[in-house]
């Protein structure tokens, strides 16, 4: 992975999956509790999933809807020497960019293409809002919340 800090703006560059946030957007309550005490730093997670989980969750895809990627596993945690607490929610927006294989849209139009995320609660999948761009095979969305997201396209 590759880290640039371009002024006040972090890039994350995974490889195959880029996140572009402002530091801020870590300081969370947890954060800023932690840090308290001890020197404290954001940490973030960010993980293609191949797990019996990650397959259960594909179960839930709503009808007319396909997968179009694996599952993704987004978490935040606040670390210091003493621990690390995870936290569920930033202070601001991200920016994330995924890619996609046009061959797994198996016949679905790539402008069709959405990202999702889990909610655990409800035990469904819920529309982020984002972009799709069709020259270099990338959905473009911002998110807020660590969980469990995929790519989806209608059949």
């Amino acid at each position: 992975e590759a880290i640039e800090n371009a002024g006040s703006v972090i890039y994350v560059n995974y490889g195959d999956m880029k996140l572009q946030f402002l530091p801020v957007n870590l300081n969370t309550g947890t954060f800023r509790e932690m840090n308290f005490y001890y020197p404290t730093y954001g940490r973030i997670t960010a993980n293609w999933e191949n797990s019996d989980y990650s397959s259960m969750l594909k179960g839930y895809i709503p009808r007319g809807q396909r997968a179009a990627s694996n599952v993704f596993k987004i978490k935040f945690s606040a670390v210091n020497n003493q621990a690390e607490n995870e936290f569920n929610t930033t202070s601001g927006d991200m920016d994330v960019v995924l890619p996609y294989d046009p061959y797994m849209l198996r016949g679905s139009g790539e402008e069709t293409l959405k990202l999702y995320k889990y909610d655990i609660g409800a035990k469904q999948w819920v529309e982020y809002p984002g972009s799709v761009n069709t020259q270099t095979d990338e959905v473009h969305a911002r998110i807020h919340e660590s969980g469990y997201y995929i790519l989806m396209a209608d059949r």
